[in-house]
Order: C-alpha cells, then structure tokens, then sequence
C-alpha cells in the first residue's frame, strides 16, 4: 500500500492525508479484477456469494492476493451466520473496503476500470458455453493422462 498511514498519534489531522490505496490489477478479465471492483463499488462479499456470482470457491485466497500483491486494505468481519440447505446455521466471513478506501478509489478514476472489468468479464462468460462443451467432450473421452516425464518412460499417472 502506498502512503500507508503511520503510527505516529502526534500528527494532526491524520484523516486530511492523500493516500493511494492499492495498485488496480492490469489484467480485468480475472476473479481478482472482478472482486475488486465490487469491493470499490461498495459490495460487500462473502464466499457462498462469490461461488454463484464469480464462480470461484477461493474467494478468501483472492482477497490474500489482493491484499498481499495489489495493498488493498480489505476488511474481514466475521460472526455473519447464514442457514446451510440442510438447516445448519453457520458463521461465515465477508469482505468490504472502508469507505475511505472505496472513496479515494473512486476519485483516482477507478470508475473507468471498473467499467473495463465489467465488460471483460461480460465477454468472458459469453465463452462459457463453448467451453462447457468441449469440457464435456474431454471428460467423456474417459480419465485425463498426465505424460511421464521422459525419465519415466512411457508410463502415464492416471489424473
């Protein structure tokens, strides 16, 4: 994170700083670029969301990445409890950004980039279909190979 805010109490009017917060990733057509602009749009995400919307079951790892790789002060609140399918209640974790972060996000131009995620991940998923198939196609052909190395021989390791 760059201009991080320091632990000195003596500075005055520490709130009045021109922080960047976090670097926005080049790449907009990952689960990483997506999160993200949800996070600065104000969202706030949990796991079980992110499997149905962003079709990713790692959303605590991207959050990781984004926080360790990008400096995105990413906020975990737990004690969040949902009701499971069969009736269990459970608590679960959610991800937001301070509204001080989405903040000075938003008037660095991160609107921009957000709307270039949005439509990246649109066109991503008009593939979906076409790779649906094809993931058919080999599945049905029976367990993936993996080749030996050349060590090895011939030998394959069933997948």
């Amino acid at each position: 994170m760059k201009n991080a805010p320091t632990a000195n109490s003596s500075e005055s009017a520490p709130d009045k700083r021109d922080y960047t917060y976090g670097a926005l990733p080049s790449r907009v057509d990952t689960v990483i670029a997506e999160m993200l602009a949800l996070l600065i749009e104000g969202r706030t995400l949990s796991g079980m969301e992110a499997v149905f919307e962003q079709s990713t079951t790692r959303l605590a790892a991207h959050v990781h990445y984004a926080k360790t790789a990008y400096g995105w002060p990413i906020e975990s609140a737990r004690g969040f409890c949902v009701v499971t399918k069969d009736g269990r209640v459970v608590e679960v974790a959610r991800y937001s950004l301070p509204i001080a972060v989405r903040e000075a996000a938003l008037n660095a131009g991160a609107r921009v980039w957000i709307e270039l995620v949005k439509e990246a991940r649109a066109n991503r998923r008009k593939h979906a279909g076409k790779c649906r198939a094809t993931t058919a196609a080999k599945n049905a052909a029976g367990p993936l190979m993996r080749l030996a190395a050349p060590h090895q021989g011939e030998q394959g390791i069933a997948a």
